[in-house]
Protein backbone atom coordinates (compact mmCIF):
# COMPACT_ATOMS: atom_id res chain seq x y z
CA UNK A 1 0.00 0.00 0.00
CA UNK A 2 2.56 2.86 1.11
CA UNK A 3 4.40 1.75 -1.96
CA UNK A 4 1.33 2.54 -4.23
CA UNK A 5 1.15 6.06 -2.88
CA UNK A 6 3.94 6.90 -3.27
CA UNK A 7 3.90 6.03 -7.17
CA UNK A 8 0.61 8.05 -7.30
CA UNK A 9 2.33 10.63 -4.85
CA UNK A 10 5.38 10.70 -7.97
CA UNK A 11 2.97 10.46 -11.06
CA UNK A 12 0.85 13.22 -9.30
CA UNK A 13 4.07 15.63 -8.90
CA UNK A 14 5.13 15.00 -12.37
CA UNK A 15 1.49 16.27 -13.60
CA UNK A 16 1.45 19.52 -11.10
CA UNK A 17 4.70 20.01 -12.75
CA UNK A 18 3.57 20.42 -16.17
CA UNK A 19 0.29 22.13 -14.99
CA UNK A 20 2.57 24.83 -13.48
CA UNK A 21 4.68 25.08 -16.49
CA UNK A 22 1.39 25.53 -18.51
CA UNK A 23 0.03 27.89 -16.60
CA UNK A 24 2.78 30.01 -15.96
CA UNK A 25 3.29 29.90 -19.64
CA UNK A 26 -0.36 31.35 -20.28
CA UNK A 27 0.21 34.02 -17.79
CA UNK A 28 3.12 35.45 -19.20
CA UNK A 29 1.34 35.40 -22.79
CA UNK A 30 -1.47 36.75 -21.26
CA UNK A 31 0.40 39.61 -19.05
CA UNK A 32 2.26 40.33 -22.29
CA UNK A 33 -0.42 41.07 -24.46
CA UNK A 34 -2.36 43.12 -22.01
CA UNK A 35 0.69 45.31 -22.27
CA UNK A 36 1.39 45.02 -25.81
CA UNK A 37 -2.58 45.74 -26.66
CA UNK A 38 -2.58 48.79 -23.82
CA UNK A 39 0.35 50.20 -24.75
CA UNK A 40 1.25 49.66 -28.43
CA UNK A 41 -2.25 48.95 -29.78
CA UNK A 42 -3.99 51.74 -27.41
CA UNK A 43 -6.84 49.57 -27.16
CA UNK A 44 -6.37 46.47 -24.10
CA UNK A 45 -7.72 42.94 -24.69
CA UNK A 46 -10.44 42.57 -21.73
CA UNK A 47 -9.78 39.09 -21.40
CA UNK A 48 -6.33 39.01 -20.26
CA UNK A 49 -6.62 40.76 -17.08
CA UNK A 50 -8.90 37.93 -15.87
CA UNK A 51 -6.56 35.40 -17.73
CA UNK A 52 -3.86 36.63 -15.66
CA UNK A 53 -5.74 36.81 -12.32
CA UNK A 54 -7.39 33.07 -12.51
CA UNK A 55 -4.18 31.79 -13.64
CA UNK A 56 -2.60 33.53 -11.14
CA UNK A 57 -4.65 31.95 -8.78
CA UNK A 58 -4.59 28.31 -10.11
CA UNK A 59 -0.75 28.73 -10.01
CA UNK A 60 -0.75 29.82 -6.46
CA UNK A 61 -2.44 26.55 -5.26
CA UNK A 62 -1.22 23.95 -6.97
CA UNK A 63 2.37 25.47 -6.69
CA UNK A 64 1.46 25.28 -2.96
CA UNK A 65 0.47 21.74 -3.51
CA UNK A 66 4.22 21.37 -5.02
CA UNK A 67 5.59 22.35 -2.02
CA UNK A 68 3.57 19.99 0.30
CA UNK A 69 5.13 17.26 -1.69
CA UNK A 70 8.66 18.73 -1.80
CA UNK A 71 8.81 20.06 2.05
CA UNK A 72 9.21 22.92 1.06
CA UNK A 73 6.87 24.94 3.17
CA UNK A 74 7.94 26.83 6.41
CA UNK A 75 7.43 24.32 9.25
CA UNK A 76 7.92 24.46 13.00
CA UNK A 77 10.64 21.77 13.41
CA UNK A 78 11.10 22.76 17.08
CA UNK A 79 8.18 20.37 18.57
CA UNK A 80 9.58 17.40 16.35
CA UNK A 81 13.50 18.62 17.80
CA UNK A 82 12.41 18.64 21.56
CA UNK A 83 10.69 15.41 21.46
CA UNK A 84 12.40 12.70 22.92
CA UNK A 85 13.93 10.94 20.13
CA UNK A 86 12.17 7.51 20.30
CA UNK A 87 8.92 9.43 19.50
CA UNK A 88 9.94 12.01 16.73
CA UNK A 89 9.19 9.87 14.25
CA UNK A 90 5.87 9.97 15.75
CA UNK A 91 5.55 13.18 16.42
CA UNK A 92 6.20 13.77 12.30
CA UNK A 93 3.28 11.30 11.78
CA UNK A 94 1.11 12.92 13.78
CA UNK A 95 2.04 15.88 11.49
CA UNK A 96 1.57 14.19 8.55
CA UNK A 97 -2.07 12.82 9.62
CA UNK A 98 -3.17 16.02 10.88
CA UNK A 99 -2.06 17.67 7.48
CA UNK A 100 -4.18 15.39 5.60
CA UNK A 101 -7.44 15.13 8.01
CA UNK A 102 -7.11 19.73 7.41
CA UNK A 103 -6.99 18.40 3.73
CA UNK A 104 -10.26 16.40 3.97
CA UNK A 105 -12.05 19.07 5.71
CA UNK A 106 -10.96 21.46 2.96
CA UNK A 107 -11.74 18.96 0.33
CA UNK A 108 -15.42 19.24 1.62
CA UNK A 109 -15.47 22.81 2.19
CA UNK A 110 -13.99 23.68 -1.22
CA UNK A 111 -16.36 21.28 -2.58
CA UNK A 112 -19.78 23.41 -0.69
CA UNK A 113 -18.15 26.54 -1.84
CA UNK A 114 -17.61 25.74 -6.21
CA UNK A 115 -20.82 24.60 -5.59
CA UNK A 116 -22.43 27.59 -4.47
CA UNK A 117 -20.74 30.25 -6.50
CA UNK A 118 -21.48 28.24 -10.02
CA UNK A 119 -23.88 29.97 -10.71
CA UNK A 120 -21.72 33.18 -10.52
CA UNK A 121 -20.20 34.31 -14.07
CA UNK A 122 -16.74 36.15 -14.21
CA UNK A 123 -17.41 39.07 -15.47
CA UNK A 124 -15.40 39.17 -19.01
CA UNK A 125 -14.86 35.35 -19.83
CA UNK A 126 -18.13 34.62 -18.59
CA UNK A 127 -16.82 31.37 -16.56
CA UNK A 128 -18.71 29.99 -13.81
CA UNK A 129 -17.34 31.49 -10.16
CA UNK A 130 -16.92 28.05 -9.10
CA UNK A 131 -14.62 26.66 -11.49
CA UNK A 132 -12.08 29.55 -10.81
CA UNK A 133 -12.53 28.35 -6.87
CA UNK A 134 -12.26 24.77 -7.51
CA UNK A 135 -8.16 25.31 -7.19
CA UNK A 136 -9.12 25.22 -3.10
CA UNK A 137 -10.50 21.14 -3.41
CA UNK A 138 -8.02 20.48 -6.48
CA UNK A 139 -4.95 21.84 -3.99
CA UNK A 140 -6.62 19.84 -0.94
CA UNK A 141 -6.84 16.62 -3.06
CA UNK A 142 -3.23 16.76 -3.76
CA UNK A 143 -2.46 18.11 -0.01
CA UNK A 144 -4.21 15.10 1.12
CA UNK A 145 -2.28 12.62 -1.36
CA UNK A 146 1.06 13.75 -0.49
CA UNK A 147 0.44 14.31 3.43
CA UNK A 148 -0.27 10.33 2.87
CA UNK A 149 2.57 9.73 0.96
CA UNK A 150 4.75 12.10 3.74
CA UNK A 151 2.91 9.36 6.34
CA UNK A 152 4.26 6.26 4.63
CA UNK A 153 7.51 7.55 4.28
CA UNK A 154 8.23 8.43 7.91
CA UNK A 155 6.46 5.03 8.49
CA UNK A 156 9.32 3.29 6.33
CA UNK A 157 12.40 5.45 7.56
CA UNK A 158 11.48 4.55 11.17
CA UNK A 159 10.90 0.60 10.57
CA UNK A 160 14.70 0.69 8.48
CA UNK A 161 16.02 2.54 11.84
CA UNK A 162 14.73 -0.57 13.73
Amino acid sequence: MAKAIQKIAAWMERILIILCAALFLIMTFAAFMQVFTRFILGSPWKWTDEVCRYSLVWLTMLGAALGVKRHSHLAIDAVIHLTPAPFQNIAARGGSLLTALFGCVLTYQGIVLCMTFMQQRTSVLGLPMGMVYSAIPVFSVFLVIFSLASLTETAEGREEET
